[in-house]
């Protein structure tokens, strides 16, 4: 089932996908998790991560988009490792901007394998979307009053008026 960008979509809906949002209560703690994890990437994978900032937030709709901007040095197929691991686990990031291209500089390593490899520099824009205030307020009365688990399916309550951007819906229809 396809959405339209703007067209309103139900709370149960957005539930379906609560674990597709970046969840937090300030923007900073968000882009400090999304740094804690994007540093671990890079130790797992044999890749620099020389910095890593926050891009302003990105607005689209009633859903606001958290970004990062990271700068990564590395071999190519060690890079394209973290790039699939940016994008494919929950929550879901999307890789906005990549810029890629040679170092002048061979990777230096005790590792005979890679000392002296030709050395890529990528810099990946990512964002993800917030969970959005009034999902995380259904999530938190639902868990408050203990009800059951499922959301209801009618009520004024059943349709929040939320977009859905395609990338999201094209991305969690994918994943299927």
């Amino acid at each position: 089932m396809a959405h339209e960008a703007n067209e309103p979509v139900s709370t149960a809906t957005l539930a379906q996908w609560s674990t597709d949002f970046l969840v937090g209560n300030q923007d900073s703690v968000i882009v400090a998790e999304l740094q804690n994890r994007l540093r671990a990437l890079a130790l797992a994978n044999n890749v620099e991560l020389n910095s890593s900032n926050i891009l302003p937030p990105r607005p689209s709709g009633k859903l606001n988009y958290i970004g990062l901007r990271a700068i990564m040095r590395g071999q190519l197929h060690d890079i394209q490792k973290i790039m699939h691991a940016i994008e494919a686990p929950a929550p879901l990031l999307f890789v906005e901007r990549l810029v890629i291209r040679v170092d002048t500089w061979p990777i230096k390593s005790a590792d005979p394998t890679i000392d002296g490899a030709a050395a890529i520099i990528a810099e990946i824009d990512m964002f993800g979307a917030k969970q959005p205030e009034s999902l995380a307020a259904s999530a938190l009365s639902t868990s408050v009053s203990e009800k059951p688990a499922s959301l209801p399916s009618g009520g004024p309550q059943a349709t929040a008026a939320l977009p859905v951007p395609m990338p999201l819906v094209a991305q969690r229809g994918g994943r299927r």
